[in-house]
């Protein structure tokens, strides 16, 4: 694994952050109402209820539930399943980002009692997994202290040491 130094990081940062290969603010506006986006269309489902019902039948459909169950047996955990299908749902307009959050932890009860039933072990989420990806989180731990050069400015520089302070719970 290559460690990034800190000016490289900067470039990356700011790379990214001047990039103009993206949309402009209100430029799905004057786009063509034919031609909009699925997700810029109302949603088909405002109810949680309902969405949860479609869920269900798609989950165990026959040609989606064995496909499910041997995911979940492989060790995929549940909260990856549930996030790749709400994204994609999402993106097809199916409903709006507040329902979206709103049924992620029953989708994944819902998973694990369809696990269960099938007596299949499974997992809800990889943490160990989840918190070393990054290129931050891979980054970060290997600074033993920040470069902060010979031309950095004495006022910042006391500015970012911390203050001793007393603790309120020693004072008597």
């Amino acid at each position: 694994m290559e460690v990034l130094t800190v000016s490289e990081l900067d470039d990356m940062f700011l790379k990214e952050a001047v990039s103009v290969d993206r949309p402009i603010p209100g430029e799905s506006l004057t786009a063509s109402p034919d031609q909009s986006a699925p997700f810029l269309n109302p949603p088909e489902f405002t109810k949680k209820q309902d969405l949860l019902e479609y869920y269900f039948e798609f989950f165990t459909s026959d040609e989606i539930y064995d496909k499910l169950m041997d995911n979940i047996e492989s060790g995929i955990p549940l909260l990856d399943i549930v996030k790749v299908t709400l994204l994609r749902d999402f993106e097809e307009g199916l409903f709006n980002p507040d329902l979206m959050l709103i049924v992620i932890e029953p989708l994944i009860y819902m998973l694990a009692a369809m696990a269960e039933r099938a007596e299949i072990d499974f997992i809800i989420d990889n943490e160990k997994e989840r918190s070393n990806t990054g290129l931050l989180n891979q980054v970060i731990p290997s600074m033993e202290s920040p470069e902060m050069g010979e031309d950095f400015p004495e006022s910042v520089r006391a500015q970012l040491e911390p203050e001793p302070t007393e603790s309120l719970l020693g004072v008597r």
